[in-house]
């Protein structure tokens, strides 16, 4: 994530990143990020401590891992 999306849009280009999908265990497609404006990441590395520096707002949901890994929703 740093590599490819964080430091990318923290000098003004676009990053990519490639998506984990939980229900095969595998990575996914990928997925481009453009620079300038808001950024919203989520996912199980978004609270890491050494990541903290990077963000404005740090917001915690806790809910059952089939609605976090999207299992199970149609």
């Amino acid at each position: 994530m740093i590599r490819q999306v964080l430091d990318p849009l923290r000098v003004g280009r676009a990053g990519r990143y490639q998506r984990w999908d939980w229900a095969t265990d595998v990575s996914a497609e990928w997925h481009d990020v453009p620079a300038g404006g808001v950024v919203i990441i989520e996912g199980v590395s978004a609270t890491r401590k050494d990541l903290s520096d990077r963000w404005d707002l740090t917001v915690w949901v806790s809910t059952s891992r089939d609605v976090r890994c999207g299992l199970g929703l149609g």
